[in-house]
Protein backbone atom coordinates (compact mmCIF):
# COMPACT_ATOMS: atom_id res chain seq x y z
CA UNK A 1 0.00 0.00 0.00
CA UNK A 2 1.64 3.16 -1.32
CA UNK A 3 0.50 6.56 0.57
CA UNK A 4 0.09 9.36 -1.08
CA UNK A 5 -0.52 12.99 0.55
CA UNK A 6 -2.62 15.23 -2.14
CA UNK A 7 -1.73 18.95 -2.59
CA UNK A 8 -4.99 20.80 -2.74
CA UNK A 9 -4.69 21.90 -6.64
CA UNK A 10 -4.44 18.13 -7.05
CA UNK A 11 -7.29 17.65 -5.07
CA UNK A 12 -9.16 20.01 -7.10
CA UNK A 13 -7.95 19.18 -10.21
CA UNK A 14 -9.49 15.83 -10.00
CA UNK A 15 -12.73 17.22 -8.66
CA UNK A 16 -13.17 19.32 -11.45
CA UNK A 17 -12.36 16.71 -13.73
CA UNK A 18 -9.30 18.45 -15.54
CA UNK A 19 -7.17 15.28 -16.05
CA UNK A 20 -10.25 12.33 -16.55
CA UNK A 21 -7.33 9.58 -17.32
CA UNK A 22 -5.40 10.67 -14.15
CA UNK A 23 -8.76 10.43 -11.85
CA UNK A 24 -9.85 7.22 -13.31
CA UNK A 25 -6.49 5.80 -13.38
CA UNK A 26 -6.58 6.80 -9.20
CA UNK A 27 -10.09 5.13 -8.95
CA UNK A 28 -8.58 1.69 -9.87
CA UNK A 29 -5.29 1.79 -8.00
CA UNK A 30 -7.68 2.68 -5.04
CA UNK A 31 -9.71 0.14 -5.61
CA UNK A 32 -6.64 -2.11 -6.13
CA UNK A 33 -5.38 -1.53 -2.55
CA UNK A 34 -1.88 -0.13 -4.36
CA UNK A 35 -3.11 3.41 -2.74
CA UNK A 36 -4.19 4.74 -0.07
CA UNK A 37 -5.18 8.49 0.07
CA UNK A 38 -3.98 10.38 3.32
CA UNK A 39 -5.65 13.90 3.75
CA UNK A 40 -5.43 16.27 6.29
CA UNK A 41 -8.21 18.55 8.70
CA UNK A 42 -6.40 21.78 6.18
CA UNK A 43 -7.94 20.70 2.91
CA UNK A 44 -10.84 21.26 4.81
CA UNK A 45 -10.00 24.26 6.35
CA UNK A 46 -9.04 25.59 2.99
CA UNK A 47 -12.40 24.51 1.03
CA UNK A 48 -14.29 26.19 3.81
CA UNK A 49 -12.64 29.08 2.62
CA UNK A 50 -14.22 28.81 -0.83
CA UNK A 51 -16.69 31.36 -1.67
CA UNK A 52 -18.70 28.71 -4.43
CA UNK A 53 -20.69 27.10 -1.89
CA UNK A 54 -21.40 24.36 -4.98
CA UNK A 55 -17.66 24.08 -5.67
CA UNK A 56 -17.60 23.25 -2.15
CA UNK A 57 -19.42 20.09 -1.78
CA UNK A 58 -18.43 19.40 -5.05
CA UNK A 59 -14.71 18.81 -3.67
CA UNK A 60 -16.19 17.19 -0.70
CA UNK A 61 -18.06 14.87 -2.40
CA UNK A 62 -15.15 13.90 -4.33
CA UNK A 63 -12.40 13.78 -1.61
CA UNK A 64 -14.82 11.22 0.39
CA UNK A 65 -14.99 9.08 -3.13
CA UNK A 66 -11.75 8.45 -2.59
CA UNK A 67 -12.26 6.69 1.09
CA UNK A 68 -8.70 9.15 2.60
CA UNK A 69 -7.68 8.03 6.10
CA UNK A 70 -6.92 11.23 8.01
CA UNK A 71 -3.27 12.76 9.26
CA UNK A 72 -3.40 14.18 12.79
CA UNK A 73 -3.69 18.28 12.22
CA UNK A 74 -0.37 19.77 12.97
CA UNK A 75 -0.52 20.95 16.94
CA UNK A 76 -2.05 17.41 17.72
CA UNK A 77 0.72 14.94 15.69
CA UNK A 78 3.27 17.82 17.60
CA UNK A 79 1.73 16.65 20.73
CA UNK A 80 1.60 13.00 19.96
CA UNK A 81 5.23 12.72 18.89
CA UNK A 82 6.11 14.83 22.12
CA UNK A 83 4.28 12.27 24.21
CA UNK A 84 6.19 9.34 22.43
CA UNK A 85 9.71 10.56 22.94
CA UNK A 86 9.05 11.54 26.07
CA UNK A 87 7.57 7.69 27.26
CA UNK A 88 10.48 6.50 25.05
CA UNK A 89 13.09 9.05 27.67
CA UNK A 90 11.55 7.23 30.75
CA UNK A 91 12.15 4.14 29.41
CA UNK A 92 8.86 3.13 28.48
CA UNK A 93 7.54 0.78 25.35
CA UNK A 94 5.53 3.01 22.79
CA UNK A 95 3.95 0.97 20.01
CA UNK A 96 4.17 3.08 16.40
CA UNK A 97 1.69 2.02 13.68
CA UNK A 98 3.38 3.41 10.71
CA UNK A 99 3.30 0.01 8.52
CA UNK A 100 0.43 -1.83 10.50
CA UNK A 101 -3.57 -0.79 9.96
CA UNK A 102 -3.86 2.56 11.52
CA UNK A 103 -7.16 1.04 12.13
CA UNK A 104 -6.01 -0.42 15.47
CA UNK A 105 -5.75 3.26 16.48
CA UNK A 106 -8.63 4.09 19.17
CA UNK A 107 -9.85 7.54 18.57
CA UNK A 108 -10.39 8.64 22.17
CA UNK A 109 -7.04 7.61 23.62
CA UNK A 110 -3.60 9.57 22.90
CA UNK A 111 -0.97 8.52 24.19
CA UNK A 112 -1.34 10.50 27.28
CA UNK A 113 -4.34 8.66 28.74
CA UNK A 114 -3.64 5.81 31.23
CA UNK A 115 -1.55 3.36 29.68
CA UNK A 116 -2.29 3.66 26.20
CA UNK A 117 1.33 3.83 24.40
CA UNK A 118 0.15 3.32 20.70
CA UNK A 119 1.43 6.03 18.38
CA UNK A 120 -0.33 6.73 14.78
CA UNK A 121 -0.28 9.79 13.03
CA UNK A 122 -3.38 8.72 11.22
CA UNK A 123 -7.05 8.15 12.04
CA UNK A 124 -10.01 6.77 10.34
CA UNK A 125 -12.09 9.95 9.90
CA UNK A 126 -11.42 13.82 9.42
CA UNK A 127 -13.66 13.89 13.45
CA UNK A 128 -11.15 12.07 14.57
CA UNK A 129 -8.48 13.96 14.35
CA UNK A 130 -9.55 16.21 16.89
CA UNK A 131 -8.48 15.93 20.17
CA UNK A 132 -10.54 14.59 22.30
CA UNK A 133 -9.86 17.65 24.83
CA UNK A 134 -11.60 19.50 22.25
CA UNK A 135 -15.30 20.79 22.87
CA UNK A 136 -16.32 18.73 19.51
CA UNK A 137 -17.42 15.06 20.26
CA UNK A 138 -17.99 12.16 17.94
CA UNK A 139 -21.43 11.62 17.61
CA UNK A 140 -23.11 8.84 15.77
CA UNK A 141 -25.31 11.53 13.95
CA UNK A 142 -22.28 12.21 12.14
CA UNK A 143 -20.82 10.44 8.97
CA UNK A 144 -17.22 11.33 9.58
CA UNK A 145 -17.30 12.63 6.08
CA UNK A 146 -15.36 15.39 4.72
CA UNK A 147 -18.60 16.79 3.77
CA UNK A 148 -20.01 16.74 7.22
CA UNK A 149 -16.78 18.43 8.42
CA UNK A 150 -17.76 20.97 6.23
CA UNK A 151 -21.41 21.10 7.76
CA UNK A 152 -20.34 21.39 11.23
CA UNK A 153 -17.57 24.02 10.04
CA UNK A 154 -20.75 26.60 9.06
CA UNK A 155 -23.17 25.91 11.75
CA UNK A 156 -20.63 25.04 15.33
CA UNK A 157 -19.07 28.52 16.00
CA UNK A 158 -16.96 26.04 18.75
CA UNK A 159 -16.00 24.40 15.26
CA UNK A 160 -14.32 27.68 13.92
CA UNK A 161 -12.69 28.65 16.89
CA UNK A 162 -10.95 25.64 16.64
CA UNK A 163 -9.90 26.46 12.93
CA UNK A 164 -8.85 29.93 14.23
CA UNK A 165 -6.58 28.22 16.68
CA UNK A 166 -4.71 25.47 13.74
CA UNK A 167 -4.50 29.14 11.68
CA UNK A 168 -2.21 30.26 14.89
CA UNK A 169 0.04 27.67 14.54
CA UNK A 170 1.11 29.24 11.27
CA UNK A 171 5.02 30.44 11.67
CA UNK A 172 5.82 33.30 13.37
CA UNK A 173 7.89 35.15 10.86
CA UNK A 174 8.27 38.91 10.47
CA UNK A 175 6.09 39.49 7.34
CA UNK A 176 8.24 42.76 6.59
CA UNK A 177 12.37 41.76 7.95
CA UNK A 178 13.84 38.42 7.65
CA UNK A 179 16.68 37.87 9.91
CA UNK A 180 20.08 36.48 8.85
CA UNK A 181 20.08 32.95 10.53
CA UNK A 182 23.72 31.80 10.80
CA UNK A 183 23.05 28.91 13.55
CA UNK A 184 20.03 27.80 14.05
CA UNK A 185 15.96 29.21 13.69
CA UNK A 186 15.24 32.21 16.54
CA UNK A 187 13.60 30.37 19.05
CA UNK A 188 13.95 27.39 18.38
CA UNK A 189 15.03 25.82 21.58
CA UNK A 190 12.28 27.95 23.52
CA UNK A 191 9.61 26.54 21.00
CA UNK A 192 11.27 23.02 21.67
CA UNK A 193 10.74 23.40 25.72
CA UNK A 194 7.12 25.15 25.18
CA UNK A 195 5.82 22.34 23.12
CA UNK A 196 6.80 19.69 25.45
CA UNK A 197 5.40 21.39 28.08
CA UNK A 198 2.18 21.38 26.31
CA UNK A 199 2.13 17.76 25.63
CA UNK A 200 3.09 16.74 29.44
CA UNK A 201 0.84 19.47 31.18
CA UNK A 202 -1.51 16.35 32.23
CA UNK A 203 1.15 14.19 33.12
CA UNK A 204 2.32 16.48 36.47
CA UNK A 205 5.71 16.51 35.40
CA UNK A 206 8.79 18.60 37.17
CA UNK A 207 9.86 21.63 34.99
CA UNK A 208 13.38 20.60 35.47
CA UNK A 209 12.46 16.77 33.89
CA UNK A 210 10.86 18.65 31.09
CA UNK A 211 13.88 20.82 30.72
CA UNK A 212 16.34 17.85 30.88
CA UNK A 213 14.41 15.58 27.91
CA UNK A 214 14.23 18.70 25.36
CA UNK A 215 18.02 19.03 26.85
CA UNK A 216 18.73 15.60 25.62
CA UNK A 217 16.07 15.03 22.66
CA UNK A 218 16.83 13.20 19.84
CA UNK A 219 14.89 15.69 16.94
CA UNK A 220 14.43 13.33 14.28
CA UNK A 221 12.90 10.81 17.09
CA UNK A 222 10.01 13.73 15.92
CA UNK A 223 9.30 13.12 12.56
CA UNK A 224 7.11 15.87 11.69
CA UNK A 225 8.56 18.94 14.44
CA UNK A 226 12.27 17.97 12.30
CA UNK A 227 10.60 18.84 9.02
CA UNK A 228 8.81 21.87 10.14
CA UNK A 229 11.93 22.99 11.54
CA UNK A 230 14.14 22.41 8.89
CA UNK A 231 11.57 23.64 6.05
CA UNK A 232 10.61 27.05 8.14
CA UNK A 233 14.52 27.48 8.64
CA UNK A 234 15.19 27.13 5.02
CA UNK A 235 12.24 29.78 4.24
CA UNK A 236 13.07 31.85 6.91
CA UNK A 237 17.03 31.99 5.44
CA UNK A 238 15.42 32.22 1.63
CA UNK A 239 16.26 35.42 -0.44
CA UNK A 240 12.82 36.55 -0.69
CA UNK A 241 12.06 39.78 1.38
CA UNK A 242 8.87 37.78 2.75
CA UNK A 243 7.12 34.24 1.95
CA UNK A 244 4.59 34.04 -0.18
CA UNK A 245 0.61 33.84 0.96
CA UNK A 246 0.51 29.97 -0.26
CA UNK A 247 3.56 29.41 1.94
CA UNK A 248 2.21 29.49 5.37
CA UNK A 249 -0.58 26.98 4.26
CA UNK A 250 1.79 25.18 2.90
CA UNK A 251 4.19 25.14 6.42
CA UNK A 252 1.18 23.20 7.92
CA UNK A 253 0.87 20.81 5.67
CA UNK A 254 4.45 19.66 5.35
CA UNK A 255 4.13 17.77 8.89
CA UNK A 256 2.99 15.01 6.59
CA UNK A 257 5.70 14.36 4.37
CA UNK A 258 7.34 11.60 7.27
CA UNK A 259 4.48 9.64 7.94
CA UNK A 260 3.54 9.52 3.77
CA UNK A 261 5.72 7.26 0.81
CA UNK A 262 4.68 10.05 -1.56
CA UNK A 263 3.94 14.23 -0.36
CA UNK A 264 2.34 16.22 -3.36
CA UNK A 265 3.15 19.57 -3.37
CA UNK A 266 4.11 22.84 -5.51
CA UNK A 267 7.83 23.67 -6.70
CA UNK A 268 8.65 25.98 -4.29
CA UNK A 269 7.62 23.11 -1.34
CA UNK A 270 9.18 20.44 -3.77
CA UNK A 271 12.48 22.33 -4.03
CA UNK A 272 12.84 23.18 0.14
CA UNK A 273 12.44 19.36 0.93
CA UNK A 274 15.41 18.86 -1.78
CA UNK A 275 17.67 21.28 0.00
CA UNK A 276 16.68 20.57 3.24
CA UNK A 277 18.01 16.74 2.38
CA UNK A 278 14.60 15.31 3.85
CA UNK A 279 14.70 11.29 3.16
CA UNK A 280 13.49 8.54 5.00
CA UNK A 281 17.08 7.01 6.50
CA UNK A 282 17.45 10.48 8.29
CA UNK A 283 14.53 9.08 11.03
CA UNK A 284 14.93 5.75 13.00
CA UNK A 285 13.80 2.93 11.85
CA UNK A 286 10.21 2.33 11.63
CA UNK A 287 9.34 5.57 12.38
CA UNK A 288 8.70 7.01 8.93
CA UNK A 289 7.32 5.82 5.68
CA UNK A 290 9.68 6.56 2.51
CA UNK A 291 9.01 10.64 2.81
CA UNK A 292 9.28 11.87 -0.65
CA UNK A 293 7.84 14.54 -2.21
CA UNK A 294 6.49 15.32 -5.94
CA UNK A 295 5.43 18.33 -7.68
CA UNK A 296 2.67 16.73 -8.46
CA UNK A 297 -0.07 13.75 -8.13
CA UNK A 298 1.21 12.91 -12.27
CA UNK A 299 4.60 12.69 -11.10
CA UNK A 300 4.01 10.60 -8.05
CA UNK A 301 1.71 8.21 -10.23
CA UNK A 302 4.33 8.04 -13.05
CA UNK A 303 7.19 7.31 -10.13
CA UNK A 304 4.89 4.24 -9.22
CA UNK A 305 3.10 2.71 -12.05
CA UNK A 306 6.20 0.01 -13.13
CA UNK A 307 5.72 -1.50 -9.49
CA UNK A 308 2.36 -2.83 -10.42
Amino acid sequence: MFYIYLDQRDLINLAEGRDEALKIRLYQEIAASHIQIVLSLMHVVETWKYADTQAKQNLAAYADSISPIWLLFRSALFREEMLRAFFLFRGEKVATLIEESHTKVCACYPLSVGNHKTFSPFRKSVMETLSPSSTVRLSEAYDNSFAQMLTLFEKDPRIVKMVAEVHDCYPDWSMDVKLKIIRELPGKSKWLLENARSALRDLDIKDATIEQFVKSLDITTCPSIYVYLRIKDAITKDKAPKPYPSEMVDIVHVSAIPYVDAFSTDKRIWDYVRRCKIYKQIFPEGYTRLARAFKSLADIMSSIGANY
